[in-house]
């Protein structure tokens, strides 16, 4: 590939790489994204000789100042000022590409390029922009190094000479130059990455050490994700809508070895809570009001008294940010350790709120959710609330076919026996359905959306069954409510933790019984979502990336480094992990072969042979030799005297056929110049010898531009150099 193409393909890779985060964060209008991505192209596919056209330069001109008009009247009509900015920028950066002719475009689309990757930085956090802003590091050397070498060919090629046409001959000499495919190879551009490399080991060396002053201190954070089926109002089928998705929510990091792990793990994951049904939904009415917990000084909120993490049992759980932000926790929970939050160079206990149905809820002002740690004991007990019982009897207006059904199946017995009989008939009789039609979501003429579930259709969502449950119990007196959240989790074995997704999603009932709250599901086993599923492998690669740069860049802070250096002070000796918790190398096995590898490259680099770019130039050994570099490089000061300088670009016997013949050349001769070029041809390359009379001879003929004297040397054909 030649210089010209190579520096090319350079600038559009490293604009690409740097627009393409903010391009794809959908904070820029669309038409300005459209309109890069054309520009972009263009970049691609117009020549670079039309490009010099002086009518495109000055429609590129237009093209900015009409641009800049634009944008002032957008951030004069209400539109965000950064916005504003970075898209301009954006625009700027295609206008460049599409236009650039020489090496001062280049600059400007290395300007332009970083300028974008900030503005990147500033809006993006996941890992498209850590591939970015690697792929840019990577690119950069090359990038500067090819800009600096077109704009040097630029500045020494074009001088103009005497020549009959200045002009063409210094836009050949550059041309040719620019052709060149011996300027940059591609053991150099290896090179050049190597230097990247090093670029990005000095970033990361400080991000590790530099002070941490708070998470996210210059993004805005990730967009949280609205959570239907956990908002204040639950309408039958919003669970079900969410069945084929699978976006994320959790992680979770298990704090126990255990070399088989299941595929799938079956597990409530409690969220939100309803109390009041209105015939076509739920809402959350008696919750309560949300109140902050008491926190122990270890940073632990206790839910059950004992020593809950004596076993180790639980979970390392990473959330992301959720509307509302609820706090997900497993039944058997015993007691929560938050992340403490990092903010204005201080560490502060995470505070956590809990209303009066036991849900929990975090503050998120910096919209990177949250990371905590449960404890769980061996039983299913969960913290309940402190909302009374009585509040959870509320039997609205229903058919007397519902209550009918519910006093025949559970006519006596203790409420434990009732709540049984009633979840074994609706898991007997009545069939689990993933998709239901619109006729089963709302009321009908005359009939509501669990009569219809009951006596016509006989099957549907989680949501019919705990629906259905909680109120036939409220008419035989038992209180209950109805809770959603998630029931299980599958497995990650690259990434070495569970994934929560939005698939799994479901609805159960808790049921007051015996004095204290159980969590019950009358969902029939097939709906509950403990089925094994094999995700794909490369799903779980790109989730597990994902995962850990969320978990040990995106939220990197001051307690992290702290257990950097306690870890290295300790020798470099990692804490045990628990097994299947993913793959891991002690610290200690990283440095040595750290070690190893510089030991390694400066043996390679000390012994490494010599090439044409590092070996000294070759010098005239020999008498004769010296003698003939001396009367050509004689000539080439009477030539320049006369106005005639030899491009960079070409050989002695070049220079000497584009002057041969012009009438500036008197009274130096055509034959007077060959005969000279075969003399010093001969004897720097040819070996033939130059005694000292022939050399003082032709060196008075140049000084006086005598006629030529005729000798050996004058029948010798030139040569390239």
């Amino acid at each position: 590939m030649s210089f010209a193409r190579l520096q090319q393909a350079l600038m559009l890779l490293l604009a690409l790489v740097s627009a393409l985060p903010i391009a794809l964060s959908q904070e820029l209008a669309g038409p300005v994204v459209f309109a890069f991505v054309l520009l972009w192209a263009l970049g691609v596919f117009l020549p670079v000789r039309h490009a010099r056209h002086p009518a495109l330069r000055r429609l590129v001109t237009g093209l900015v100042v009409l641009v800049a008009l634009v944008q002032v009247a957008r951030a004069t009509t209400g539109a965000p000022i950064a916005t504003v900015i970075i898209e301009y920028a954006l625009l700027l950066l295609g206008l460049k590409l599409a236009s650039r002719a020489a090496p001062a475009d280049d600059q400007h689309i290395l300007i332009l390029s970083f300028l974008a990757l900030i503005a990147a930085a500033i809006t993006r956090v996941d890992l498209l922009f850590a591939l970015s802003f690697i792929a840019f590091a990577l690119l950069v050397p090359a990038a500067l190094i090819s800009t600096h070498l077109a704009a040097e060919i630029t500045a020494r090629f074009a001088k103009p000479s005497r020549a009959a046409h200045p002009n063409a001959d210094a836009h050949i000499a550059v041309q040719r130059a620019l052709d060149s495919r011996r300027i940059l190879r591609p053991g150099q551009l290896l090179r050049f990455a190597g230097v990247g490399t090093l670029l990005l080991l000095f970033a990361g060396g400080i991000f590790l050490l530099f002070p941490r002053v708070g998470t996210q201190f210059l993004a805005p954070g990730i967009p949280a994700r609205h959570l239907p089926g956990f908002s204040e109002r639950l309408d039958i089928g919003d669970l079900t809508d969410e069945a084929p998705s699978q976006t994320p929510y959790l992680r979770l990091f298990p704090l126990t070895p255990d070399p088989d792990r299941p595929r799938r793990i079956a597990l409530r994951l409690r969220g939100a809570v309803y109390d009041t049904w209105d015939g076509t939904g739920w809402q959350q009415v008696h919750q309560g009001g949300y109140r902050r917990l008491p926190i122990s000084p270890k940073n632990r909120y206790v839910l059950q008294r004992g020593l809950p993490e004596a076993s180790g049992a639980g979970f390392d759980i990473l959330a992301e940010p959720t509307l509302p932000p609820l706090l997900l926790l497993p039944l058997g929970t015993a007691a929560i350790a938050p992340e403490p939050l990092q903010r204005k160079g201080r560490t502060e206990p995470r505070t956590l709120f809990v209303n009066g149905t036991g849900v929990f809820q975090y503050r998120d002002p910096d919209g990177v959710g949250i990371r905590y740690r449960v404890f769980t004991a061996d039983n299913e007990h969960f913290f309940a609330g402190f909302v009374p019982p009585s509040a959870f009897r509320q039997t609205p207006v229903q058919s007397p076919r519902v209550a009918e059904l519910a006093a025949r199946i559970a006519p006596d017995g203790t409420d434990a026996q009732k709540a049984a009989r009633i979840a074994q008939h609706l898991m007997t009789n009545y069939r689990y359905a993933l998709r239901i039609s619109d006729d089963m979501r709302v009321t009908a003429a005359g009939t509501d959306v669990v009569e219809r579930f009951l006596f016509d259709y006989r099957r549907g969502t989680c949501e019919h069954f705990a629906t259905s449950f909680v109120l036939m119990l409220r008419v035989v007196g038992i209180p209950a409510r109805l809770v959603t959240g998630f029931a299980s989790a599958d497995w990650n074995a690259l990434g070495g933790y569970y994934t929560v997704r939005a698939r799994s999603a479901h609805a159960w009932a808790e049921v007051y019984l015996d004095g204290r709250w159980h969590a019950m599901d009358p969902t029939p086993p097939a709906g509950r979502g403990t089925a094994a599923t094999q995700s794909h492998v490369w799903s779980q690669l790109l989730d597990a990336l994902q995962t850990h740069w969320r978990r040990h860049i995106i939220q990197y802070d001051f307690s992290a480094q702290q257990d950097i250096a306690r870890r290295l002070k300790k020798g470099f000796v990692a804490p045990r992990r628990p097994a299947g918790s993913g793959f891991h190398i002690p610290l200690k096995a990283l440095f040595a072969i750290g070690i190893l590898l510089a030991a390694f490259f400066a043996l390679r680099w000390h012994r490494r042979p010599a090439t044409r770019s590092t070996a000294r130039p070759a010098t005239p050994s020999t008498l004769s030799q010296q003698r003939a570099l001396r009367l050509y490089q004689q000539l080439a000061r009477r030539l320049k005297a006369l106005g005639f300088v030899r491009h960079p670009a070409e050989t002695p016997a070049e220079f000497i056929a584009r002057i041969d013949g012009d009438a500036a050349l008197s009274p130096l001769t055509p034959d007077l110049l060959k005969e000279i070029l075969g003399i010093y041809e001969a004897a720097r390359f040819g070996g033939t010898p130059l005694d000292p009379a022939t050399y003082r001879a032709y060196c008075q003929q140049i000084a006086r531009g005598l006629p030529g004297v005729q000798s050996d040397f004058s029948s010798v054909s030139p040569r390239s150099e």
